[in-house]
């Protein structure tokens, strides 16, 4: 998959494969707080909590290295079938992505413009 660069961005429903790098927009900030994250997406005002699991996956969306490296170090952590974990390492980061979380990804659904507060009569 492309989609690399800011000036490759594909679709937010494009299909993740196991070589794209993925990395979180600039704007986006996160902390992590007993295991488990909090993401904030400022264009549309969304707050988005993770479990520990998704968490884990957000941490390897550094900018680093591909998905596969997120799926073999997930595999090295968790118990179960290495075929199960990376298809749901791939769906989480492609989740990431359609919530406009990633560069080069498009969400999926725009963020809504801000609005601005109207005054008080």
């Amino acid at each position: 998959m492309t989609g690399d660069s800011p000036g490759d961005a594909v679709p937010g429903d494009a299909v993740i494969d196991d070589a794209f790098v993925p990395r979180p927009r600039a704007e986006v900030a996160w902390v992590e707080l007993d295991g488990e994250g909090v993401v904030y997406e400022p264009r549309s005002e969304t707050l988005h909590r993770l479990n520990a699991t998704a968490t884990a996956v957000w941490r390897g969306c550094d900018g680093s290295a591909p998905v596969s490296a997120i799926v073999t170090a997930l595999v090295r952590s968790y118990s179960g079938d290495a075929g199960e974990i990376a298809r749901q390492v791939r769906e989480v980061v492609q989740s990431f992505g359609a919530l406009g979380l990633l560069e080069g990804i498009e969400p999926a659904v725009p963020a809504a413009p801000l609005r601005t507060p109207r005054p008080y009569p």
